[in-house]
């Protein structure tokens, strides 16, 4: 949203009289912003009794007159924010109503719909001001201008005409300075009035205090007035303008069972209405291109004729071979495809929305490993011999995997120091378990301690080493030689060679402690690998890859194919894999891997246990 052009910003205000202020970064919507006073006179009025030594009690009092004004045929245009549509924009609007955002959070409800009556409140938030929008040929234009409004005095906007029906207002209720001064208006048909103008009961509806706390402005107050009409162009670019209009005086005209326009006294109908125009602008929509809404629920109730599952319909006059057509029926569609000997096929597709249950998938490779720990694409081509067709279902996906994450700078660079930490931490684990001074460390995870030889040395301190060197050295200084078995005892042992890394990932508890090891790198790849099995990345066309699967008006059931969303999470691990060893490496890991997804996936809003990152 961007300011309206040529309009001075206003001091924004700050969350004053709200009842809760919002946490940062959000919106809290509210039934309007009240003002404390009615528009008005007011008299403040203090009376003191001073009781004099001589046994009089004279009085003393003053009054203070103050009054509080509230804008009725003119606002200060810099009290619009934003208006929406741009002034002057052009563009396909018939799906979003119009709007203008007010600097003053109380504006529209500093007065009544019904002259002298009080000012709005929570019980009755009916704002005095409404936003109308008006079709070109809806309203009059003046004389030589493409502009609707024209400039009045107040008084003459009072007065009586027989042919025109004017807010019912008496003009004994305005002051002269009041009258004297000048507002703008326009004038609609009065059969347009009826047609276009909101309901008394609709108003409320139409107007709303919003508290905004953004980092970037601040903590604020603002009022927004919507449209009660969509901007439609059906055929060609239509112009329409928009209309912050004052209400005041049209109570009785407003609403199914309001009073109706009088005729003219001059015959030719309904009587023109002429209205305060407090804002306006005008913009140009545009016929929506393709089908409209209409169509579209149209389309979508013949569509209900059809099964609604996700898969391709069969050729009507074509007698299709019953392998091909259960494969149409099970969601696959066929696609070109180029073998790496440069020859053209065909093979099937589908991706991870199938119509029928998904079916679990049998381990791929040798070794034979499960899908999500799959090494390569070719790894999960199908070859389908009765047919001489692949299937490149989980291949694809497993290419898709990899792409995506080779095409985003910071998961592959997150990948790349989640592999290298684990692979230091392996390394360190390996040659601390053959140290001679670590060997009886009661937990696993103590090997990976930092200071961990330090530590070694502080314990054995504190089991009575530090006395029994005390006692050796005493014993060495008076010449005393240590019994042979004990000399045998403190000699070196002999140095062990490191203990191999994939020993160390045989073991239960490697993943485990790894995984604590490199917890806050795994964190970024949890979040992106999250992120990747909801789908959100992955090209649509990749969903459905046929457009005949999803027609625009329709809607399609499916299930979601576990199977392919591990393939796809497998391809995208696999730019963290360069040898055999980061295939046991990443193997011991992935269990602690996926309970970190499912925890981010959670965090990202999807049901727990849903399709994720399995094993």
């Amino acid at each position: 949203m961007t300011p309206a052009p040529g309009t001075p910003d206003l001091p924004a205000l700050a969350f004053a009289r709200a009842p809760s202020v919002p946490p940062p970064g959000s919106i809290q919507f509210y039934d309007g912003y009240f003002p404390a006073l009615d528009a008005g006179t007011y008299t403040i009025g203090i009376d003191q009794t001073v009781a004099a030594p001589s046994g009089t009690k004279p009085q003393y009092g003053a009054t203070q007159v103050f009054e509080v004004v509230a804008p009725e045929f003119a606002i200060d245009p810099g009290v619009v924010h934003t208006a929406y549509p741009p002034e002057g924009a052009t563009g396909v609007y018939d799906q979003q109503l119009p709007f203008v955002v007010l600097g003053d959070p109380s504006l529209p409800w500093e007065r009544s719909i019904v002259p002298g009556g009080g000012a709005p409140d929570s019980s009755d938030p009916t704002p005095w001001l409404a936003l109308v929008v008006f079709a070109e040929g809806e309203v009059a234009l003046q004389p030589g201008s493409s502009s609707p409004v024209a400039t009045t005095t107040v008084s003459d906007l009072l007065a009586t005409d027989s042919n025109v029906l004017k807010p019912q207002i008496p003009t004994a209720d305005v002051s002269a300075a009041v009258l004297a001064s000048q507002c703008q208006t326009i004038t609609i048909p009065g059969a347009v009035f009826n047609a276009v103008m909101p309901g008394k009961d609709d108003l409320r509806y139409l107007a709303h205090t919003r508290a905004v706390s953004h980092p970037d402005e601040g903590d604020v107050l603002l009022s927004v007035a919507l449209s009660n009409r969509l901007p439609v162009a059906t055929t060609a670019p239509l112009r329409f303008y928009a209309q912050l209009v004052s209400v005041e005086g049209f109570q009785d005209y407003l609403g199914p069972n309001a009073k109706p326009i009088p005729p003219k006294a001059s015959g030719g109908g309904l009587m023109d209405v002429q209205l305060v125009s407090l804002y306006s602008w005008s913009f140009t929509s545009q016929p929506a291109a393709g089908l409209s809404f209409k169509d579209l629920v149209t389309g979508l109730i013949a569509s209900e004729q059809v099964t609604p599952a996700l898969r391709l319909p069969a050729p009507p006059s074509v007698q299709l071979p019953p392998a091909a057509a259960g494969r149409l029926r099970d969601g696959y569609a066929p696609l070109p495809f180029v073998t790496g000997a440069g020859e053209q096929s065909i093979a099937w597709y589908r991706g991870p929305f199938t119509p029928v249950v998904p079916q679990p998938l049998p381990q791929v490779g040798d070794p034979p490993v499960d899908v999500g720990e799959a090494a390569s694409a070719d790894a999960l081509m199908i070859y389908l011999a009765e047919q001489g067709l692949f299937d490149l279902s989980y291949a694809a996906a497993w290419n898709i995997g990899r792409q995506l994450a080779l095409a985003d700078a910071q998961f592959a660079q997150a990948m790349s120091q989640y592999r290298r930490e684990a692979r230091g931490a392996l390394g360190r684990l390996s040659q601390r378990m053959a140290a001679p001074h670590l060997a009886d460390a009661e937990e696993p995870a103590d090997l990976l301690a930092p200071n961990a030889s330090r530590q070694r040395f502080a314990a054995r301190v504190g089991d009575g080493l530090a006395a029994r060197w005390t006692e050796a050295m005493g014993a060495a200084r008076s010449g005393e030689r240590p019994p042979a078995d004990v000399a045998h005892r403190v000699r070196p042992a002999p140095r062990r060679a490191a203990v191999h890394p994939a020993t160390v990932l045989a073991q239960p508890w490697a993943g485990e402690v790894l995984g604590d090891q490199v917890a806050e790198s795994a964190d970024q790849v949890s979040a992106w690998l999250a992120k990747l099995t909801l789908l959100g990345s992955v090209p649509f066309s990749y969903l459905v890859p046929d457009a005949r699967m999803l027609p625009a008006e329709s809607v399609r059931f499916f299930y979601v194919d576990q199977g392919w969303i591990d393939a796809l999470v497998a391809g995208a691990t696999s730019i963290a894999v360069h040898s055999t060893a980061d295939v046991a490496l990443l193997g011991a890991l992935r269990p602690r891997l996926q309970q970190a997804v499912a925890v981010q996936r959670v965090g990202l809003g999807a049901p727990a246990g849903g399709p994720g990152m399995t094993g």
